[in-house]
């Protein structure tokens, strides 16, 4: 592809240079002053060039894409995209060309791709398609390939018929197939740039329906061809390409279907005809041939009937195979499922063989694989004295098969796939006629005795491993271990022999989650306590078994409503967590699960809607940095084009995925789920994520919820044989219906409703709690039920007062929070915010929370008349004046109904809270991890996590950019805080509605720190330069007071080796000498040589009066060291000498 820029204005070429996929150029453009002028063509050979874009504006940090269209000497348009990006910071402008599809044909047969009414609606041909082969595809599939032979030997024939070995045809000349490729047309891949749908055909057959592409889809199409009566069903599979091509998708077309032969002996296959019965299965053709190891594409061979199914049997027309079978009932093949199908034995009376059938889906493909009968799922025991005729019910051409006295024989299903499969038995008898017996084979009992010429005969369906064993009997008893016949894999004998034990106890275990941007950050911090693990394996089994005693999860985001995200609640003498399981070694074949248990108890789970775009983010980032680890072998895979119908190994293919559950149990789950949306505390710079902002800021209200109880029903299984995906189907429907039918309490827990199911609950309990606590000391004594009329009544009063007044402060907070998305004030939106995640945790509070949000809403309501104008004439000019004109005037109704709203749900929500004084509030493990700035992980520390921690909750926020270096402990709560730029002193708030908001009490720049001072034992005297006067400097004193001279002298060493004063002449009594700080020099510094060269270059400049600073590579200052500090290894100050 050639990009060319041409002037608009002189028409000169001012660049024409090639563009390979995948590569990116640099160019210096010269020959123009205005980048306006410049237009943008692209050129591919064999078609016309584009018409030219202007693409490069004067709009910094904005993203233009522009449509380039090419068309081709036979008419049809080429659609590319033009990304086009001006950088703010570096002026560069940056343009990316791609498509928005590329099209890979991998069906081995010629498709024909339209885009569905392109032009004046008519469907227009994609371009790019070299072969547009009209023949019509007839008879037999095989001839619409070629076999593409590899080195690699077949698969092993299989001997679970007890049959011979496979003859010498049974694969293609000996050798294994590696692939399939069309005949005709090679695979291709071309280009499709537009978003309308598309429409494909195969060879001269119909058009399908308009189909959409979109970013990431899977699906089928189905295309009629009334030439060959043939119903073509394809898949196509859309993905984001990966790595620097993301702006484009692939979409693949494979065969729809794919018929494998894993059996050892070659098949035939045909669909069911519409107008045959099941009793005239074996009358119409012979159908076609699929060899062992074959895999063939396969496509209906009839248009009109429904539904579609497939018939099979061993042997074929020619075959001279050893074993032949008639044809099997017709089976589905568009539904993965997995399931054993009977075949009758042609040359044999009373012989049935069973074969195994997985549907199977592989990128959007269904791989219907034909397996021997690897082990049978059910098998019928004979111990009586009488014959049995047994046949499926309902099922007309289902052939009798006789069970002959003392035999025992695997029994298969004519209709594997019948909804209810019912086994008919019936006892052979000469002269006397007994009615036969229906037996759900599926469902481990024992069944009414049946009526036999000797007698009953007891009837059971017993589990033996993952088959199911159907025992008839002449007596009451059933057969005992040694009696019944098992099918092992491996028979075991003797006694248990433990070979491994790993036994693992631990305390306790961590894991702290951190995100990178904009800078390192703790996510969130997991904790499990007394963890025990054991591991144990036997020549029988194996046995895993891990319990954990508490789990937390705990936000460590700064300023969050929720601290702990996710809490147990289980009693103390009962783990929170216990999984065990036991697999039996003995059953080769399958994943035999002797038990399998799994136990969570209750827990909270607090989210909020900061913490929730963090953790989004975060995985944003764990996906972007994985692709960007394997981009480049992705990039290189992406720009290969396929060559073959999708091959897979007789590995993939072989069916091992098959498990047995003698018991599974999952123990009932609940849990308690609240939300919050908070979507206006901070502003990100990042590109919001999947739009979660946007989301929030306006679904934000719906989602809030409160203590939503989710309580999720126990799942027991018993005598379970299914394949993997069978059996995660089955758990995942179970859940999935258990959480719909709680929906109905998760949206009752909506704080827009007023939360009536909690306003339900806590009434209730309160009443529960009026009648059983007296009735329970009444069986007592008359103490006890005095004791309980006083418990029940103040129970009654508390649970009624919180429940009430929790849906009055819910109500009335929807109120407030409507009229703030009402309200387009940004800088209110994000101030009221801020005070909204504290709750008010008693009546007084909550009055003085409300009167503050009240007072707020006035003033901000008749000030904002006077500031949004103002405020949007500095940022947006007049066109922002008369937006600010009109926020203001709203604000003015707006902000003091909100303030209204605010003081009645802050009054009621310090009632409600009152009535629950005596809950323990849930802390985190610890606090967030510190960082540097560096970004460099280190050992954590607990003191400089705490004084990052204090830094973030100063001024409620205000100081969470800077960067933590160390702080020091002062009486009465107070602290002296030292970050990378400022010296501060905080105290606790006066207002103490908030537990843990700190204030500021002084705070200068360490710029401005001209010295310290050791004023007494405790106190510190910190002289700032905060102006001047002339040539006169003037200074501030502020006094810090510790907790004894220990804790004073080790502050001044820090504060001297990180602060690093300038030094000032104020006379005798502050004397710069470093021996009038009482500490000796290598307490200061860790080089004596260092001190010095500071000490000498102080006197010399008091000395001579000098006002000149020392420049910051001056060699009398002390180089910066690298040391394991984290946020300790700030930039140098400005350190000079007066």
């Amino acid at each position: 592809m050639t990009l060319r820029l041409t002037s608009q204005t002189t028409m000169n070429n001012l660049l024409n240079v090639t563009l390979e996929p995948g590569k990116s150029i640099e160019h210096y453009l010269f020959g123009t002053k205005d980048l306006k002028d410049v237009l943008a063509s692209l050129q591919i050979p064999g078609y016309i060039p584009s018409q030219g874009n202007s693409v490069f504006s004067s709009s910094f940090g904005k993203k233009v894409v522009k449509d380039y269209v090419l068309k081709s000497d036979e008419g049809e348009h080429l659609m590319l995209k033009g990304s086009h990006f001006n950088d703010a910071y570096s002026g560069t402008r940056h343009s990316s060309f791609y498509t928005l599809y590329w099209l890979a044909n991998c069906t081995g047969l010629p498709l024909h791709f339209y885009r569905s009414g392109g032009v004046a609606t008519q469907d227009e041909i994609v371009t790019g398609q070299k072969d547009r082969s009209t023949t019509p595809l007839l008879g037999d599939p095989r001839k619409w390939y070629n076999w593409e032979l590899s080195e690699a030997s077949p698969p092993p024939p299989t001997d679970d018929f007890e049959m011979p070995s496979p003859s010498k045809h049974s694969s293609p000349k000996g050798k294994h197939p590696s692939g399939l490729v069309p005949v005709g047309p090679v695979c291709q891949r071309f280009l499709y740039g537009f978003e309308d749908p598309l429409r494909i055909s195969v060879a001269d057959s119909e058009r399908s329906s308009p189909f959409p592409l979109g970013i990431s889809n899977e699906g089928r199409i189905e295309i009629p061809d009334h030439v060959s009566n043939r119903l073509y069903t394809f898949a196509v599979v859309v993905n984001p390409a990966p790595g620097k091509f993301f702006s484009t998708s692939t979409a693949t077309f494979y065969p729809g279907i794919i018929l494998v032969n894993m059996v050892g002996h070659p098949l035939s296959y045909r669909q069911v005809k519409e107008q045959v019965s099941d009793s005239d299965v074996q009358s119409h053709y012979d159908g076609f041939v699929l060899d062992f190891g074959e895999q063939i594409p396969y496509h209906w061979e009839t248009i009109e009937t429904s539904p579609r199914k497939l018939q099979i049997r061993i042997g074929s027309k020619n075959s001279t195979s050893s074993v032949e079978t008639l044809w099997s009932l017709g089976f589905d093949i568009e539904v993965v499922s997995d399931f054993q199908i009977r075949l009758r034995i042609s040359r044999g009376k009373n012989q049935f063989l069973g074969l195994n059938v997985n549907v199977g889906l592989f990128n959007g493909t269904n791989y219907v694989t034909f397996f021997g009968d690897e082990l049978p799922v059910y098998r019928i025991e004979n111990h009586s004295s009488v014959d049995f005729e047994v046949w499926q019910k309902d099922v007309q051409a289902s052939d009798v098969q006789l069970v002959h006295a003392g035999q025992t024989t695997p029994f298969y299903w004519d209709k594997p796939q019948h909804p209810n499969k019912i086994l008919m038995i019936h006892p052979v008898t000469h002269g006397d006629t007994f009615p036969p017996r229906e037996i759900t084979f599926d469902v481990v009992e024992k069944f009414h005795s049946i009526r036999g010429p000797h007698g009953k005969i007891t009837c059971e369906v017993l589990p033996d491993g993952p088959t199911k064993v159907l025992q008839l009997n002449d007596n009451e008893g059933t057969m005992t271990d040694e009696e019944s016949t098992t099918e092992m894999a491996d028979t075991f004998s003797g006694e248990k022999i433990v070979s491994l034990v790993v036994k693992v106890s631990m305390v306790g275990l961590g894991l702290c989650v951190i995100g990178t941007t904009p800078l390192a950050h703790s996510v969130l911090y997991a904790t499990i306590q007394t963890v025990d693990f054991e591991f144990q394996e036997s020549n029988v089994d194996q046995m895993v078994e891990l319990t954990v005693g508490t789990a937390q999860i705990d936000n460590q985001l700064y300023l969050t409503p929720f601290p702990v995200i996710l809490f147990d609640r289980s009693p103390a003498d009962r783990v929170f967590l216990h999984l065990s399981l036991v697999k039996d070694k003995r059953y080769l074949k399958i994943n035999y699960i002797r038990y399998f248990g799994f136990l969570v108890q209750e827990m909270d789970l607090m989210l909020d809607g900061i913490f929730v775009f963090h953790f989004v983010k975060l995985l944003c980032e764990i996906i972007a940095h994985v692709n960007l680890r394997f981009g480049i072998d992705s990039e290189s895979e992406f720009l290969k084009t396929p060559s073959t119908v999708l091959y897979l190994s007789p590995e993939i293919l072989r069916r091992s995925n098959w498990y047995y559950f003698q018991l599974l149990v999952v123990n009932p789950v609940k849990a308690s789920i609240t939300h919050m949306s908070m979507p206006e505390i901070e502003k990100f710079d990042q590109v919001d994520v999947l739009g979660f902002q946007s989301i929030f800021r306006f679904l934000g209200l719906l989602t809030d919820l409160d203590k939503a109880p989710l309580g999720l029903g126990g799942l027991a299984l018993q005598n379970v044989f299914s394949s993997y995906n069978d059996m995660i189907s089955r758990i995942t429907k179970h859940y999935s219906m258990a959480i719909l039918a709680q929906s109905y309490l998760i949206i009752g827990s909506a704080n827009f409703l007023g939360n009536p199911v909690n306003l339900i609950s806590n009434l209730g309990k309160g009443f529960y709690d009026f009648f059983h606590e007296p009735m329970k000391g009444f069986v007592s004594s008359p103490q006890d039920f005095g004791l309980g009329i006083a418990k029940g009544t103040s129970s009654l009063v508390r649970q009624s007062v919180f429940a009430l007044f929790d849906t009055a402060s819910k109500l009335t907070g929807t109120i407030a929070k409507i009229g703030v998305a009402a309200n387009f004030d940004e800088s209110y939106r994000l101030a009221r915010a801020r005070m909204q995640q504290y709750k008010a945790r008693h009546v007084g509070e909550g009055l003085v929370l409300g009167l503050r949000d009240l007072g707020i809403g006035l003033y901000k309501g008749i000030t904002g008349i006077v500031s949004s104008p103002v405020e949007g004439a500095l940022k947006e000019g007049a066109l922002g004046l008369l937006k600010g004109v009109g926020i203001g005037l709203a604000g003015v109704v707006i902000k003091p109904v909100v303030g209204v709203a605010d003081f009645a749900t802050r009054t009621a929500e310090g009632i409600k809270n009152t009535a629950t004084l005596n809950q323990n509030a849930l802390l985190p493990v610890r606090p967030p991890r510190f960082f540097g700035t560096d970004g460099l992980l280190h050992f954590y520390n607990m003191k400089k996590a705490l004084g990052q921690q204090l830094l973030y909750l100063t001024d409620r926020g205000g100081y969470k950019t800077q960067f933590y270096v160390f702080h020091a402990g002062l009486p009465n709560k107070e602290a002296l805080i030292v970050t990378e730029k400022l010296i501060l002193k905080v105290s606790p708030s006066s207002f103490e509605a908030v537990e843990g908001d700190y204030v500021t009490s002084f705070n200068y720049s360490r710029k401005t720190l001209a010295d310290i001072q050791k004023e007494d034992a405790s106190t510190i005297l910190f002289y700032f330069k905060v102006d001047r006067k002339g040539d006169t400097p003037i200074f501030e004193t502020q006094a810090v007071h510790l907790k004894g001279e220990e804790e004073t002298d080790k502050v001044l060493r820090k504060l001297l080796k990180y602060c690093q004063p300038r030094g000032i002449n104020l006379g005798p009594r502050f004397s710069l000498s470093l021996a009038s700080h009482n500490l000796s020099e290598s307490e200061i510094s860790e080089s004596e040589e260092d001190v010095n060269k500071i000490i000498r270059a102080r006197q010399e400049q008091m000395a001579k009066g000098s006002k000149k600073e020392l420049r910051e590579d001056s060699p009398l200052l002390p180089k910066k060291r690298e040391e394991n500090y984290g946020l300790e290894c700030f930039e140098t100050c400005e350190c000079s000498l007066m």
